[in-house]
């Protein structure tokens, strides 16, 4: 009968290995399998111990049980720490190793000097049991293996201490399936078995065997596993939540919970539960890393979403960590700096209303009292020239006018530069009446920031010559070369000499000041009547050219 319950321990401990080492990627599930693997040779030797016909076989059986007895203390360590995340070292598990090492060659050696067992003889019964005298070094032995067991037990219960309440049934569930085979095994070592000379142990395995089988079916051991669990802190402002590597909960933090409204009944469940708006954590095994931030809203909060992997000793993905954390604050900061942005904008716009179209529209009210009143007085020879004069005035308003609704609707960024300076051509000049021409050839790509200046410092000169040059004819051309790129503003307009405008002209010197911010040439061309050209030449590899170097376009 005793033969058959501990063939029934070995093949539960095998069918329960087999199941952990199906989940053997898993912190802890390798060293388990291996663990049940060595219950089971223990479990297997017994066995034929029992049903051995010959003291000799016998004897030779109850050494091999010691492979099994031997290395279960040690792996029971390993998966306690492993199953905590603090996996033993190499030349840890070495020296833990020496002494059953060490065992297991006295045990095989006894006949020649009785350290492990002093004496062996036949107990007269029906089982055929042998009684071994247990020499000093036996007990040398025992006293090591429940030394290891104490340990690993130690760190279960510690870390059980502060685990919620899924990872808190595991770990009992852990413990009872330690303890019970070998508390049996104590009985035995201390003569206190009901059958003297009988080890009862393989009868534990099966109630341990079950225990752990019911942890990995009913509690998710090896399936939910604390991840990273010392890396959170309680006290953390910053909201945690720790997944699986099947981007389930493994663990969550008191501020995360208190972000997201919800209980720490979240753990087990999958991220794609919780109120993130739309977040997930991705799983891309082949770029693990590939995360990108998130700020979603919840109710009046806003919230910054990040995530990074956590990493196995072989590059697998066991986990991810998602840090939450509160911007409200800086969201409404920023929501304060639009305001003000959009209250100069406008304060901008009622200046140049009044700068421009303001002092043209008074230019034109003017010339409209000075014709009305020489009709009046029945003065005609002036009157054509002020009628021509009224014209150009008010066609001269409309110009500011667009100028000043496409400034408002300015977003360059969104196009491309050769685009936008397309585009303000069709929206300004042309709709003015002014002949506008463009052209782009061969443009590399370019940063952003390299981008903007260009169009500004393009924006300032057309500006100027909208106001300035009362043109017909305006050409921009965009020209890039193997080692610069050109832009060319020409009109037909009434020019200027450059050499007797005021030096603080602030159109010349937002001209200059944006052509040396990106390392440019700057070359103006004009004279009374003949109209103006104004060039820059950006050097590609000009020294200043890198420090705008970006996100080209």
């Amino acid at each position: 009968m005793y033969a058959v319950i501990f063939f029934l321990a070995m093949s539960v401990s095998l069918i329960v290995a087999w199941f952990a080492w199906q989940r053997r990627a898993t912190p802890g599930g390798r060293s388990l399998a291996l663990l049940l693997l060595a219950l089971a040779v223990w479990s297997l030797a017994e066995t034929l111990e029992m049903i051995a016909a010959t003291t000799p076989e016998k004897i030779l059986w109850s050494k091999v049980s010691y492979l099994g007895a031997e290395t279960a203390p040690l792996l029971v360590l390993m998966f306690a720490l492993e199953y905590t995340h603090r996996p033993l070292r190499w030349y840890g598990s070495t020296l833990l190793a020496i002494l059953p090492l060490a065992t297991l060659l006295l045990v095989f050696t006894n006949e020649w000097h009785g350290l492990v067992w002093n004496r062996i003889e036949p107990i007269p019964s029906d089982l055929e049991i042998l009684n071994y005298g247990h020499g000093a070094w036996f007990w040398i032995n025992a006293a090591y293996s429940y030394a290891v067991i104490v340990g690993a037990l130690f760190v279960l219960a510690s870390a059980s201490l502060h685990a919620q309440h899924a990872y808190r049934q595991q770990a009992f569930a852990l413990l009872a399936s330690i303890v019970i085979p070998f508390a049996f095994n104590a009985i035995y070592i201390f003569g206190w078995s009901p059958v003297a000379g009988l080890d009862l142990s393989p009868l534990a395995f099966i109630l341990g065997g079950l225990l752990i089988a019911f942890g990995i079916f009913r509690l998710r051991l090896l399936d939910l596993v604390p991840v990273a669990r010392d890396a959170l802190f309680e006290a953390l402002s910053e909201g945690v939540i720790v997944l699986d590597a099947h981007d389930r909960i493994a663990d969550i933090n008191p501020a995360a919970r208190e972000m997201l409204g919800i209980r720490a009944e979240a753990i087990g469940a999958n991220i794609a539960t919780l109120p993130l708006n739309g977040f997930v954590a991705a799983r891309d095994d082949a770029h693990p890393t590939a995360f990108h931030p998130k700020e979603i809203q919840i109710a009046n909060r806003w919230i910054d979403v990040r995530a990074a992997p956590f990493f196995a000793p072989h590059g697998v993905v066991t986990g991810r960590l998602i840090v939450l954390r509160d911007i409200t604050e800086r969201k409404q900061m920023e929501a304060q700096f639009e305001e003000m942005a959009i209250l100069r904008e406008r304060q901008r716009l009622a200046r140049d209303l009044h700068d421009s179209v303001t002092q043209s529209l008074n230019s034109l009210v003017l010339v409209a009292y000075t014709a009305a009143n020489r009709l009046k007085h029945h003065k005609y020879d002036r009157l054509d020239a002020l009628i021509e004069q009224l014209g150009e005035g008010a066609q001269q308003a409309l110009k500011e006018m667009r100028l000043l609704l496409y400034d408002w609707h300015l977003a360059p960024e969104q196009t491309g530069l050769a685009d936008a300076l397309a585009l303000r051509l069709d929206a300004v000049e042309k709709r003015a009446g002014i002949d506008a021409q463009f052209s782009a050839e061969n443009v590399p790509l370019l940063a952003a920031t390299i981008e903007h200046e260009l169009y500004l410092f393009a924006m300032e000169a057309l500006n100027n010559s909208l106001k300035h040059a009362s043109a017909t004819h305006v050409v921009v051309t965009l020209r890039g070369g193997d080692q610069d790129l050109r832009l060319e503003i020409r009109d037909d307009g009434k020019g200027f000499d450059p050499h007797s405008v005021r030096t603080g002209g602030m159109g010349l010197r937002n001209l200059k000041t944006r052509a040396e911010k990106i390392g440019g040439r700057l070359t103006i061309d004009s004279a009374p009547g003949k109209g103006t050209r104004v060039q820059l030449i950006v050097p590609l590899s000009s020294a200043k050219f890198p420090d705008f170097l970006g996100e080209a376009r």
